[in-house]
This record gives structure tokens, sequence and C-alpha cells, in this order.
């Protein structure tokens, strides 16, 4: 079968298509879209050490092809999911991944099977971001870049917790996410940078890397950051980095919010076969609006 590698960190160029031995394992999936996210960019390049050769990729959606009994999945299954690619080297781009069971949920039935690649890893780490950031009623909480893969998430599942909900989104996005936030009952204000001058709140979620919006956090508040590489100096908050977890009831509550209408979902910006990758990857490096996916076979997108 084909599969995404590198043999060394490096340049979106470091990636090519070899072909490798079909995987056994408790469930075994015929993929038909794996996404490219930023934690796939930073693995490649080197910022995150990895074994190598390493197959890219961590989020997946497929069709399950062999599965151990004990799993509870069957031959014909519509699954999405998440390899957990991290320090392993083996990850979802690949004609046929062998995963944990744990690992996966079914797709959601209101989302393109292709375009639900996009949901695993940027569904459980809003989802997780906003657990973290125990919100409740009358908060005034902030979601720093509410237009990305997991802000998204972080704004949708945020808007359930009763809490005064402000948005941070790229000024080109303003339309986009008022919209979104009429259409999804959110009842939050969608700001940009320009908007925000001092504004406190008890509640910052940044999903953007931006440290510098922790000077708004009120005295006793919290902070939680999605990445570990722009964090804040220490203040007079509680600072909360987020390592997500690949966990199976987190992962159906991402999809149970998506086909309920609880989230505003961006749509997929673009699709690549296996063997433009490295466009793939450059894509997202430069700031893709919306999801990049990478295919086996462009022809059986479904």
């Amino acid at each position: 079968m084909r599969a995404v590698v590198f043999d060394r960190p490096g340049p979106p160029e470091v990636l090519h298509v070899v072909d490798v031995p079909v995987p056994d394992g408790a469930v075994v999936v015929d993929v038909v879209a794996a996404a490219v996210n930023p934690v796939d960019i930073a693995t490649r390049s080197g910022l995150i050490p990895t074994p190598t050769p390493a197959v890219t990729g961590w989020d997946l959606a497929g069709v399950v092809r062999s599965a151990d009994p004990a799993t509870g999945w069957v031959p014909g299954d519509r699954v999405i999911g998440t390899t957990a690619q991290l320090g392993t080297g083996v990850g979802s781009t690949a004609e046929v991944v062998a995963i944990d069971g744990g690992f996966l949920a079914p797709a959601p039935a209101s989302v393109p099977l292709c375009d639900a690649a996009a949901l695993p890893l940027a569904g459980l780490t809003g989802l997780q971001a906003v657990r973290a950031a125990a919100l409740g009623p009358g908060l005034r909480v902030l979601v720093v870049g509410a237009q990305g893969g997991v802000g998204q998430f972080a704004a949708g599942f945020a808007a359930r917790s009763g809490a005064h909900l402000s948005l941070v989104v790229r000024a080109e996005d303003v339309a986009t996410w008022s919209r979104a936030v009429d259409d999804f009952g959110y009842g939050a204000e969608v700001l940009t940078d320009a908007d925000l001058e001092d504004q406190p709140f008890d509640v910052i979620i940044d999903c953007a890397g931006r440290p510098e919006t922790a000077r708004q956090v009120v005295a006793g508040g919290r902070y939680v950051s999605i990445t570990t590489f722009a964090l804040p100096e220490p203040g007079d908050f509680a600072l909360h980095h987020l390592g997500v977890e690949v966990d199976a009831a987190d992962l159906r509550e991402v999809v149970r919010a998506v086909d309920a209408g609880e989230v505003y979902v961006h749509p997929v910006a673009a699709v690549y076969p296996f063997d433009e990758a490295a466009a793939a990857h450059r894509r997202v490096e430069q700031g893709s609006r919306g999801k990049v996916l990478l295919v086996p076979d462009p022809g059986a997108v479904s």
C-alpha cells in the first residue's frame, strides 16, 4: 500500500510516497482522507522529535476493513479517529491504517466522510480546552483565534456554558463569523484585535498562540493555551497549557455536537492527493483558511 513518509525532518519537500506493508492490528481502516494539522507541520519540520522514517498525520476518516470483535467495531463501519502519532512515527496518511479501537468514533452523519477527517484533533482540543477553562454562567470569556480549526470548536463548546462570550477573529473573517454566531445561536460578540483594547476577561482560551492577550486576564482569572510555543509570562492568573488526550468519549461528543448543529465547522479548504503532500503542507504553513486534506484516491472522495 502507499503512504506519505519523511525520512528526516525538513521542509515540505522531504515528504514522499512509498510502498509499505499493509498493517495488522485490532482495528484496520481503509483511509478515505487524512487531515493536515499544525502538529504535522511541527513534526515534519523537526520541531517535535519523532523516529524516522515516519508516516505523517494524526487525523483520518475511513471505513473499517477488519476488527477484533472485542473492539466493538465491525467491517464496513464508517469512522473518524486519530492515530496519536506523536513520537511514534505511525501516522494516518496511508491507504490503510491499523489503529487502537479507542481512538475511533462513528463518523458524523451530517458531514461527508472525506470532510470528517478534519474533525478529530481540532474537535478534541477545542472541547478539552473549554473543559480546562472551567467556564460557567456570568464569566467573561474570550476565545482567541476562533476562526481556526481548534478555535471553531472552542467557540461552539464555550457557547453552551452560559458565559458572556467574545470571539476574536481576523478582520476578513468577521462577516462569516457574525453569520455563524447568529445561525448557531452562540450569543457571542465577534471582535477583531482592534476591538479588544483593554477589555478585561475572566478567562481567555488562546487557540492562536497570542500570549500578549494574557494582559487582559483579570487577577485570579484563567488563561488556557493550546500551544507550548507561545506562552505568556507568569502573572496573577492561572496558566493552563493543554496537552490534548485522545479519548473515545470526547471524540463521540465532538461527533454528537457536529450532528446536532451545535458547532460551526468551516468548509474544507482544499483536498490534495498523496502525491501532492508537500503542497498541502505548504498551504497549511502559509495559514490556510479551513482544513486541508490528503486523500489516497481523489476519485473516490465521498
